[in-house]
């Protein structure tokens, strides 16, 4: 059975799988992009997907794109991978969400991460690429022979980036560009990663019993928790460090070590991705819609951003 296959088949009667097993599958692929046979593969499971969802829903809804740079003094609320090119969107908060910067010239992007300064980080192919909230590049972080999947930036200034390819996780400490470490979550596939106020590490993993792995700041681990997610994909963590994680058909609240979650947010679909606003009474996630605002209170949606998304970052933190 193939990776697209056997994804659908997960998602059931969930709709749109085609989107959401293909952000799965061209992941999963990413590393065969140097041959000519993963080339044509992942351009194939891209089409097939676009094809299932109809034109209308390739492109955001909200504005035309703008230029690279945005509309000065206009810092976005939310980003948002676009599901078939290589773009990030930029939405404003104000009413409509137009869209007010697109970061162009990406690769291969995989996720996104937004900083205290507002800062955009964006995983792509082997390296991320640092921005400024309205797209004027800044600094690059490489890691050679590696393919960059998730990232976090702890509050200690860690950056930590999944590889893609398999159990490991680069570290760049110190403000550094280049890795200054590595951690081997062994035997795993490792996905996406978030930091809570210690700056210890969680990060949404296949290959064990609970879908979710602790790293500890101090150094131990990893710790297994009995997270058990339909998929793992996007995680986050709220101020009073607890775990989010998006979980198909609702985002599930955890405590940590709980196996049980406290508090779900039923959402139209299959849910790829969560992030908070900075004052954690909203959250946004990918969904069926395209992106839905929520309150975290009540569960209610306020919000949407027509579209097809991947992962996604709110400002001016993730």
């Amino acid at each position: 059975m193939s990776l697209l296959s056997e994804c659908e088949r997960r998602f059931g009667e969930v709709r749109p799988a085609p989107r959401a097993c293909a952000t799965v599958v061209s992941r999963s692929l990413r590393v065969l992009r140097g041959s000519a046979f993963g080339a044509l593969l992942v351009v194939f499971v891209a089409a097939t997907a676009a094809a299932s969802i109809g034109p209308a829903q390739r492109r955001p809804t909200t504005s035309v794109v703008r230029t690279t740079e945005g509309r000065p003094g206009v810092a976005p609320l939310i980003y948002a991978l676009a599901e078939f090119n290589s773009d990030v969107y930029g939405f404003s908060e104000r009413p409509g969400h137009p869209l007010v910067v697109t970061l162009k010239g990406l690769r291969q992007p995989a996720d996104i991460f937004v900083d205290a300064a507002r800062h955009v980080y964006v995983s792509d192919g082997g390296t991320v690429v640092e921005f400024s909230a309205l797209g004027k590049p800044l600094q690059t972080f490489s890691d050679a022979g590696h393919n960059a999947d998730g990232i976090a930036l702890c509050p200690n200034g860690t950056l930590f980036v999944a590889n893609s390819e398999g159990d490991t996780i680069s570290v760049y400490a110190g403000g550094s560009t280049q890795p200054t470490g590595t951690i081997v979550d062994a035997g795993t596939q490792v996905f996406h990663l978030a930091c809570d106020s210690k700056s210890d590490l969680f990060a949404t993993i296949g290959g064990k019993p609970g879908q979710v792995d602790e790293f500890p700041a101090q150094g131990s681990g990893p710790v297994n928790l009995p997270i058990h997610v339909f998929f793992p994909e996007g995680i986050a963590i709220d101020r009073a460090d607890d775990v989010v994680v998006a979980n198909r058909a609702s985002i599930d609240f955890y405590r940590v070590g709980d196996s049980k979650p406290f508090k779900k947010i039923r959402v139209d679909g299959a849910a790829l991705d969560v992030a908070f606003e900075a004052n954690d009474r909203r959250i946004w996630a990918t969904t069926d819609n395209g992106l839905d605002r929520f309150s975290v209170s009540t569960g209610s949606r306020i919000d949407s951003i027509s579209g097809t998304f991947g992962f996604i970052a709110a400002s001016p933190r993730d």
